[in-house]
């Protein structure tokens, strides 16, 4: 997307080539992941340069591609276990616009949902505009899906869970007098847990395959799953570790975090390497309401942000390190 931050650091009128389309398109800062590199190199600039006042070893991992949920596991792919140490613990954070600036928030258990992407093509059969009764419409067919999706969440998810199901592309034809052959949707679903999940899975492949049976269609519809996320789930005792070093150094600026609706693939490598997590979000704005992450507008404060993220991550692996001498 196009920045609109109006940052002296602005990317407006920065483009790209896409690898994976081919088009060029625009960027933007537009998740945080800038704030999030500086602030891991200051904490780790502040360990070396004080490495006689704490003991242990601290590993500083800096993971590409998470919009495309695809860098942490190209990490473990390629061998992240063979060259660092198992850790004790998996720290991490995600400054974040609901969140306060300068603050710190928790949770354990679910804090980032599940997500998945669906790619879906409908095959119909093309016509003439003036002869529909020759064809199979897919726009007629996609509209019929997409109406019918609505239901999902609100009749087929019990109302005490989370659930979110959006279709958010819906591409067919090229002229206004020609019925195409094809139609393609693009769906994504949150869920905080595995169960809600597969259920919106299995409710669309249900949904979209009988309205084209009902449509008439000439083929069985395509389903590619791409872009799945795992649920972020902060283990209970490590997060509680955390909570306690944060509220013992920054007081009333630790909050509860909110369930965060938004999906990482953080927890990929934590899991692949077997050990305990907590990921905890960091205030980024002082105006309030503020721009959610993937807005044009999206650009946090730079301090207190910087500042107060590299010392998170200090006061987290504090806790761990250097036990014997506590």
């Amino acid at each position: 997307m196009a920045e609109q931050s109006d940052k002296e650091y602005s990317a407006a009128g920065v483009t790209v080539i896409d690898e994976r389309t081919g088009e060029e398109t625009p960027v933007a800062h537009s998740c945080g992941h800038d704030v999030h590199i500086v602030a891991l190199l200051g904490a780790l600039e502040a360990l070396a340069s004080c490495r006689d006042a704490w003991q242990g070893t601290v590993v500083g991992v800096f993971q590409p591609a998470e919009e495309i949920a695809a860098g942490a596991r190209d990490m473990v792919e390629h061998g992240i276990a063979e060259v660092i140490p198992t850790p004790e613990v998996y720290l991490g954070q995600h400054v974040l616009g609901t969140i306060p600036v300068g603050h710190v928030g928790t949770r354990p258990g679910p804090a980032f949902s599940q997500a998945c992407s669906m790619r879906i093509t409908l095959h119909g059969r093309g016509s003439h505009g003036a002869m529909p009764d020759l064809s199979v419409d897919p726009i007629v067919l996609g509209s019929a899906i997409i109406t019918r999706l609505q239901s999902v969440v609100a009749r087929e998810i019990a109302p005490h869970e989370t659930a979110v199901l959006t279709v958010g592309s819906f591409h067919a034809g090229t002229k206004s007098n020609i019925i195409p052959e094809t139609a393609e949707l693009q769906l994504n679903t949150r869920a905080y847990s595995a169960e809600v999940a597969d259920a919106l899975t299995s409710a669309i492949e249900r949904i979209v395959r009988a309205e084209c049976a009902a449509a008439r269609c000439p083929r069985e519809p395509e389903v590619e799953i791409f872009d799945v996320y795992p649920l972020t789930t902060n283990d209970e005792e490590a997060t509680a570790r955390v909570r306690a070093a944060f509220e013992e150094h920054f007081g009333s600026d630790t909050v509860t975090m909110d369930p965060v609706p938004a999906s990482e693939d953080f927890s990929v490598v934590p899991d692949a390497l077997g050990v305990p997590y907590t990921y905890w979000g960091l205030g980024g704005f002082a105006e309030q309401p503020a721009p959610g992450n993937h807005s044009p507008q999206f650009a946090p404060d730079l301090q207190p942000t910087l500042d107060r993220g590299a010392a998170a991550l200090l006061v987290a692996a504090n806790a761990w390190l250097g036990e014997e001498q506590r």
